[in-house]
């Protein structure tokens, strides 16, 4: 149905509750979508967890075992504002993951003409709202 695959995956949805950072509205615009009828299933597709190379691009050794470990400090924790757990690794992992589907997109998406805008800004009162365009 759409022109272009929008990345999604359950585990984004780290049920944080309430916060400044509302995970849930992945699943939202998901399942909005779909209701919508602007996207059927096949127009997903499910990112790769990050492999640790992968993530060792933009983080430390040091990051890396913390996270794969479980031993960072309360000071850590406290900045990243989320608790952490292993579901929270495993989301990050994911956000971060492979995009073997790249390739795909860029092919339909590489051109001056094309632009796709995605906007949740309707969130807070987790009232359904969204915009998908393309030009």
């Amino acid at each position: 149905m759409l022109p272009f695959k929008v990345v999604y995956h359950p585990r984004y949805d780290l049920d944080l509750g309430p916060h400044v950072f509302p995970s849930q509205k992945f699943k939202m615009v998901h399942d909005a979508l779909l209701e919508e009828g602007l996207a059927g299933e096949s127009d997903f597709v499910e990112p790769h967890p990050a492999t640790d190379e992968e993530v060792l691009r933009v983080h430390t050794p040091a990051w890396l075992r913390k996270l794969q470990t479980d031993s960072l400090t309360l000071s850590e924790r406290m900045k990243l504002e989320i608790p952490v757990s292993e579901a929270t690794v495993q989301a990050f992992f994911l956000a971060a993951g492979d995009r073997s589907w790249r390739g795909e997109m860029l092919f339909k998406m590489d051109s001056p003409q094309t632009s796709l805008a995605v906007s949740t800004t309707r969130i807070p009162g987790m009232a359904k709202g969204f915009a998908c365009s393309t030009t």
